[in-house]
């Protein structure tokens, strides 16, 4: 689907545990540099790589993704690019300057985000509107076309791989993938003991599922060429 080879180069950012990148590594021997902000999730990926004995093939690095000019040197340069569930939350010319700055290092992009699955600008907002206030933060996902606009303007413009479905959120099985297993404990453990945080997750699934017809994932991945 990918179309990832041996030796490729893959940056991931805001990468948190690092799961994608680690099994583009592991599945095809690409080299994956893993990128984010939150220093204690880079130390929980770096801890994963070497316990896979995979640091052969993987770099961690603290990187803020909305500063790719100070991040990357001019001349550096991925095979692929790559950024799941961190756009969403921010307006359109914020992701459209992210994927401009972007498409000067790299020549694939995969694209894993929410979408809306409506084109009523009504249900649009009241979506939004509803899940901003849940999450107490931004909720701006773009339509299956506006996405793939955004990546063509960019000069990603050949779409290669589309595909979306029903969004899932604090599913038990998807939190074990993205977090492990303590992760996953320890997020229970906190619901549990925490009545407020406990009360935000309900809220935030049941807003999900009340929005369900309206939201979706997508996966894209476009290529310059």
């Amino acid at each position: 689907m990918a179309n990832i080879h041996a030796g490729d180069t893959v940056l991931e950012l805001s990468a948190g545990l690092g799961k994608s990148g680690i099994e583009l590594a592991k599945k095809y021997g690409a080299k994956v540099t893993l990128t984010d902000m939150d220093t204690s999730r880079l130390e929980k990926a770096t801890d994963l790589v070497n316990k896979l004995g995979l640091s052969n093939l993987i770099t961690v690095k603290k990187m803020d993704m909305f500063d790719i000019k100070s991040a990357l040197g001019p001349g550096e340069k991925f095979d692929v690019a790559q950024t799941e569930a961190s756009l969403t939350h921010y307006p359109r010319s914020r992701k459209a300057k992210f994927f401009n700055d972007i498409a000067k290092h790299a020549d694939k992009f995969i694209l894993h985000e929410v979408c809306f699955k409506t084109e009523n600008k009504a249900l649009q907002d009241l979506t939004k509107k509803d899940m901003s206030k849940v999450l107490n933060i931004g909720f701006v996902p773009e339509t299956s076309e506006t996405w793939q606009q955004l990546l063509s303007d960019a000069g990603f413009a050949t779409i290669n791989y589309v595909s979306t479905g029903d969004l899932v959120l604090l599913d038990p099985m998807s939190l074990i993938k993205d977090e492990g297993v303590l992760g996953f404990a320890n997020i229970v453990f906190n619901a549990t003991t925490q009545p407020y945080l406990r009360s935000r997750m309900l809220a935030t699934r049941r807003t999900i599922s009340m929005h369900s017809t309206e939201l979706g994932y997508i996966t894209i991945i476009a290529s310059k060429k």
